[in-house]
C-alpha cells in the first residue's frame, strides 16, 4: 500500500510501502544479473537478504536495507549454508521446542529479546548437521514476547547466518 506525501514547498511527493521498494529491489537484481547472468533465484533471494544494511526497530521491516554495493560484492552463494527450518517466522512457541536447521559447518545458535535485539545469548554450538534438531530449546523460563533465533555457520573463510522471529506464549 503506498501513502502519499507533499513536500512543503516544492512539487516533490514522498511515497513509501512495497510498491515504492519494489523498483529499487527490480534495480539491484538487475545490476546483479548484468554482472553475474548465471545466478539461480535462489542466489539472488540469498545474496539480496546477506547484503543488506541492518535497520535498529521495534517493528519488524524484513531483512534489512537494500545495498547495491554490497549485493555486487558478495554476487555469489557461499558454498556454506545456515537455515532454520523450524520454528519458522511468527511462529508461536511455548515451553519446549525443537529447534531444527542445517549448519554446513561449525555452528552457533543464539536468541535475543525482540526483532533486531542488541544481545544475543548463546543456545548451542556445534559441527555439521543436515535437517536435524539443533537443539532442544527450552523456553518455559523465558517472559511471553518475540524473540529472534539466530544460526551463524563458519567454515574456511566463509559466513553465513539465518534468522528466525518466534513469539513466546507460555501463558494463556
Amino acid at each position: 500500500r503506498t501513502k502519499e506525501k507533499e513536500v512543503p514547498g516544492s512539487s516533490y511527493l514522498i511515497y513509501s510501502g512495497t510498491s515504492m521498494a519494489a523498483p529499487y529491489v527490480s534495480g539491484v537484481i538487475g545490476l546483479m544479473l548484468s554482472k553475474n547472468p548465471q545466478l539461480s533465484q535462489n542466489a539472488v533471494e540469498f545474496i539480496l537478504k546477506h547484503s543488506v544494511d541492518f535497520i535498529d526497530s521495534d517493528k519488524y521491516i524484513g531483512s534489512g536495507k537494500i545495498n547495491a554495493f554490497k549485493s555486487l560484492q558478495l554476487n555469489r552463494i557461499p558454498k556454506i549454508v545456515a537455515e532454520i527450518k523450524s520454528p519458522v517466522n511468527g511462529e508461536q512457541i511455548r515451553k519446549l521446542v525443537d529447534v531444527i536447521g542445517t549448519a554446513s559447518g561449525n555452528y552457533r545458535l543464539e536468541y535475543g529479546s525482540g526483532v533486531y535485539p542488541k544481545n544475543l545469548i548463546e543456545i548451542t554450538s556445534g559441527k555439521r548437521k543436515h535437517n536435524e534438531i539443533l537443539i532442544k530449546w527450552d523456553v518455559s523460563n523465558l517472559s511471553d514476547g518475540e524473540y529472534t533465533l539466530k544460526l551463524t555457520v563458519e567454515k574456511d573463510d566463509e559466513k553465513v547466518e539465518d534468522y528466525a522471529r518466534v513469539k513466546v506464549a507460555n501463558e494463556f
